[in-house]
């Protein structure tokens, strides 16, 4: 019997299970159905974009990422080649500087990096190991390099007198190589090695330091940050 307490009062029992527009029924979700699904995005507006996690891409996504990142340095560090080949270029020819042979092993060598640089910067970068040997190959040119602007700054450091000769011109040394008379122009000079000569108060060996030493950090930063992507 009903009370008059209970009268009028309505048991949640007795309430049928509500009912969506979609006709699914509001009814406890079992541990299966409770486990976490990614959302349905059909349903959303297309100004609302749901983000991935990184660790939830594709091999493939992780891969073309890092080509274009790695690529990207690559493509600045072309552009930094180029200009300072220019720039030795332009203090020879037009601001009047001679070269010496140590001069000239330090612009052969940009002129090796930037090389080396584009062919890499066009090749597929989607692989680990292809960006290793990338970064191997660029370096080593750079090395190089830096170690003859290094090895012309402690000359140039020495008492006047006591540095050791640079030896014959390259012009000289080459002059019997296949056409010569085309790329002559690249090693021409005829400087001394023990003589300093300066851009902005700071002698050119150490813009060279700089230079190579930036293309090393470059290309091993961008192989670093990229190292995770198979």
């Amino acid at each position: 019997m009903e009370t008059a307490e209970n009268v009028g009062r309505i048991q949640v029992s007795d309430l049928p299970p509500p009912k969506f527009s979609d006709g699914l029924n509001l009814r406890p979700l079992t541990r299966r159905q409770a486990t976490f699904s990614p959302p349905d995005t059909t349903r959303l507006p297309a100004c609302v974009k749901i983000p991935v996690p990184l660790h939830n891409k594709r091999p493939s996504e992780n891969g073309a990422n890092a080509m274009n990142c790695f690529r990207k340095t690559l493509l600045g560090l072309i552009v930094l080649s180029v200009l300072t080949a220019c720039g030795s270029f332009f203090s020879q020819y037009v601001l009047g500087l001679d070269p010496c042979v140590l001069c000239i092993l330090q612009r052969v060598s940009v002129l090796a990096v930037g090389l080396v640089v584009l062919l890499t910067a066009f090749s597929r970068q989607t692989s680990k190991a292809v960006r290793t040997l990338s970064a191997l190959l660029i370096s080593v040119p750079a090395v190089y390099g830096a170690g003859v602007a290094v090895y012309q700054l402690w000359l140039q450091s020495l008492p006047p007198g006591e540095a050791p000769s640079c030896g014959a011109p390259w012009t000289f040394r080459l002059k019997d190589w296949p056409l010569f008379d085309y790329w002559e122009f690249v090693v021409r000079g005829f400087g001394n090695c023990a003589v300093p000569d300066y851009f902005l108060d700071i002698p050119l060996p150490v813009w060279s330091v700089a230079y190579f030493g930036f293309v090393v950090l470059a290309v091993w930063f961008a192989w670093f940050k990229t190292r995770g992507a198979k």
